[in-house]
């Protein structure tokens, strides 16, 4: 990473907890907002952080709004308002995809009973051992729009099983390297339908809560904004909105 996008994600609290996932290859930034270009392995996507209409103002000054995203970028994470907050021309070849909220934690919450046993399946498990193709049957049943990814294998997959032996629920985590200032990351929190309100969410979310702020500073994940439920469940543990972003795409919907 460069000496400016260390410096920036000291600065910004969201580039921050991800500086080990999103590293970029250009960095604009005014005094009171910042955009990085981060590659991924098919495209690129750019991160903006700062008040929406400072980003705008940014997004603008720096030319990336030329009639649409700039060549090779899917989509843009902003600050939500930030489209709002662009002149009529770049708005007009750009929209919105989608919104949604991160949220944060630095406290571990009270454990959680749990109708089973809770436990990472290893980290990252081992396509042969059999175990990521059982977090995928997992997925299958319990998000199956989530599916299977190419960095599964990357992740530290947590599991509820069952007295039984069911795999009922999984989560992943995905913890920084050491010193980096990053955050632990949750996501893809399954559980099997004829599972569900039993707890096993919260059981699950708890356990990998309290072993993430044993690796890091900060626990983090993303809930798409009118996720009710899912808001209830993580804000019962304790995490709340540090930022709220919009996907914004090129082209009318």
């Amino acid at each position: 990473m460069t000496q400016t996008a260390t410096r920036l994600v000291r600065t910004w609290p969201f580039l921050r907890a991800h500086t080990h996932r999103w590293v970029p290859d250009r960095v604009w930034e005014s005094d009171d907002a910042a955009v990085l270009r981060v590659p991924r392995s098919t495209d690129r996507v750019l991160v903006g952080e700062g008040p929406a209409p400072a980003l705008a103002r940014l997004l603008v000054d720096a030319g990336l709004l030329d009639g649409g995203p700039p060549e090779g970028v899917e989509r843009l994470l902003l600050t939500r308002g930030t489209y709002a907050a662009l002149p009529p021309g770049p708005a007009a070849a750009l929209r919105v995809e989608a919104t949604w909220d991160w949220l944060t934690t630095a406290t571990a919450p009270e454990p959680v009973a749990a109708p089973g046993t809770v436990r990472v399946l290893s980290a990252p498990p081992s396509p042969e051992s059999g175990q990521l193709r059982r977090v995928h049957d997992c997925l299958d049943a319990g998000y199956p729009e989530r599916g299977a990814r190419p960095e599964d294998p990357e992740l530290t997959w947590w599991g509820l099983e069952t007295a039984s032996g069911v795999l009922a629920g999984v989560l992943a985590a995905d913890p920084p390297p050491p010193d980096s200032g990053g955050g632990v990351r949750l996501s893809a929190v399954a559980v099997r339908p004829d599972h569900r309100r039993r707890g096993l969410a919260r059981a699950l979310t708890a356990a990998a809560i309290e072993w993430g702020l044993s690796r890091a500073a900060l626990v983090h994940l993303g809930i798409w904004a009118d996720n009710d439920a899912a808001r209830r469940l993580y804000t019962g543990l304790g995490l709340t909105a540090a930022h709220r972003v919009e996907n914004v795409v090129g082209g009318q919907a």
